[in-house]
């Protein structure tokens, strides 16, 4: 669960249809999707897809990634910007790519740019991500994945409970600045800082997993990093 690299902020070719729906990558140009309500486009080897979604996008979703040869999808509610939407569902291939890598579940990764209403039996993981915007900015940002307790547990390395899970979107802004504080080499001159960087390797970027496994060292250094910035922190990359 740690993709490491920018993700770019970008319209994609396609524009999903209006309605909510979820949009997915399939991994060959002439695989069956005779589930899908329109082909968006052929991008290389995939298929881009969309398929209404009803009420309920990320119960749609969970099917969809089901689905053979899907690799990732992501929720696209009525109305949603594309460029979130396409951001979430690459984040989703890399997830997928790693998984593989891992030996895990060759099944879909289901994202989301936004924070997803989830069913009962699954939970949602908001990843730090750093994309790149237009001019070369970089800036930190959330990617929602929805998964199992199960695969958390598998992936992450430890059981998450409850209570981490509330106190890791309780304090979503802090952790997004202290990953650009991280990444900029401003972190605050404290004993729980210098245990955070003896924790990341050189160029490893702070990611969701190392809060789960370390919830009491992030309990102990998000009071120190400043609260005055705002929720997506960048710098001009050089």
């Amino acid at each position: 669960m740690k993709p490491e690299g920018l993700l770019r902020m970008s319209w994609p070719s396609w524009r999903p249809p209006p309605g909510d729906g979820v949009v997915a990558v399939l991994s060959g140009p002439d695989v069956r999707c005779g589930w899908a309500d329109a082909l968006l486009a052929r991008v290389g080897q995939r298929l881009v897809v969309w398929t209404g979604a009803g009420s309920e996008p990320v119960v749609r979703g969970l099917e969809v990634v089901d689905q053979p040869a899907v690799v990732a999808a992501a929720v696209s509610p009525a109305g949603a910007d594309a460029r979130y939407v396409n951001l979430a569902l690459e984040f989703g291939c890399r997830l997928a790519v790693r998984r593989g890598a891992g030996g895990g579940d060759p099944g879909g990764c289901l994202t989301s740019g936004a924070a997803p209403d989830v069913p009962v039996g699954v939970v949602r993981v908001p990843h730090l991500v750093s994309v790149r915007q237009d001019g070369g900015r970089v800036a930190d940002a959330v990617v929602w994945q929805v998964v199992t307790p199960q695969e958390l547990h598998r992936w992450v390395g430890c059981a998450v409970s409850e209570v981490d899970l509330r106190f890791v979107e309780d304090n979503l802004d802090a952790l997004v600045r202290l990953r650009g504080a991280v990444r900029d080499g401003q972190l605050p001159a404290t004993a729980a800082a210098a245990r955070l960087l003896a924790l990341l390797p050189d160029g490893r970027g702070l990611s969701i997993d190392l809060v789960y496994q370390r919830s009491g060292l992030f309990r102990a250094l998000l009071p120190s990093v400043s609260t005055g910035a705002s929720v997506v922190v960048g710098r001009e990359d050089r």
